[in-house]
């Protein structure tokens, strides 16, 4: 039995595969990698497929004895762009290397949307926290000076505010609940 991997069972896994010859030639893709790259990709020179430095030069040391790397790169193909986590690994016998491409194009798209709604719900969380403590310090320095109804309105406006601010942390919660009965 070889140690090579068969052609069917390249084409049984999911996500795109490439293997690579010690020439740096595409020998085989299965369906995934064909319909990611192109159709004509076997038997082609790897750079004419891929072209992106980082992934030829860490091809490049797996074929030269190496060990297996792992990449996050952006790149852009004949049928769309993408993010990819890609694993390039030796195959033995100097029988060239295996790369395979896993789209996580979605996860850093999820990760920039958190990124941006943490900075959103800070930005609104400060808002009223800088109101309650302006009106806070206020009453503080001011109060026996303050006339009564003034003292009253910062109060209601402070209350206002920790009102929004308790809207958010409740709406936060429950997001987080949903989030958490969606896994």
């Amino acid at each position: 039995m070889s140690d090579l991997p068969s052609i069917s069972v390249l084409e049984a896994l999911p996500f795109p595969i490439l293997h690579i010859s010690a020439e740096e030639r595409i020998i085989a893709a299965n369906a995934a990698a064909r319909a990611l790259f192109s159709e004509e990709a076997v038997g082609r020179p790897f750079v004419t497929v891929l072209r992106h430095p980082a992934l030829g030069e860490a091809l490049a040391a797996v074929l030269a004895g190496g060990a297996a790397s792992q990449l996050r790169l952006r790149l852009t193909t004949p049928r769309r762009e993408l993010s990819a986590q890609i694993t390039v690994a030796p195959l033995p016998g100097g029988a060239g290397a295996l790369m395979s491409f896993e789209d996580v194009t979605a996860l850093e798209e999820a990760e920039a949307m958190r990124r941006d709604f943490v900075a959103n719900v800070s930005h609104e969380m400060k808002t009223p926290l800088t109101v309650i403590h302006g009106f806070l310090e206020t009453l503080e320095d001011a109060l026996p000076e303050l006339p009564h109804e003034q003292a009253l309105a910062f109060i209601a406006m402070a209350q206002q505010q920790s009102v929004r601010m308790q809207r958010l942390v409740d709406d936060l919660l429950t997001l987080s609940a949903l989030e958490t009965d969606a896994q």
